[in-house]
């Protein structure tokens, strides 16, 4: 196996476990493909929104970099959250 195949090989098992970690703590009330794929991009729209603003107010607002970075990890965390479950529920992994 090439390097490049193994890098994708270990990404790809990680992402599974990731899918696996979202989709063990979701608790939907009517938890169907439709409502979950729903939820992720409704999710993504929002948190990406929300990774915008952040970036918008470093460089127009100029807040500080020590600032920001926190809260664009935990924003980035939340978009990758709500990819996950699109994976998941779209069978795409």
């Amino acid at each position: 196996m090439t390097p490049e195949l193994e890098r994708r090989a270990h990404f790809s098992l990680r992402l599974q476990e990731y899918q696996a970690f979202v989709t063990e703590g979701l608790t939907l009330d009517n938890d169907t493909p439709r409502e979950r794929l729903l939820l992720a991009a409704c999710g993504i729209g929002g948190e990406a929104g929300e990774v915008v603003d952040l970036i918008k107010k470093h460089i127009f607002h100029h807040k500080s970099e020590v600032d920001t970075k926190p809260l664009l990890v935990e924003e980035i965390g939340d978009v990758m959250w709500y990819i996950a479950l699109l994976v998941y529920t779209m069978n795409l992994d």
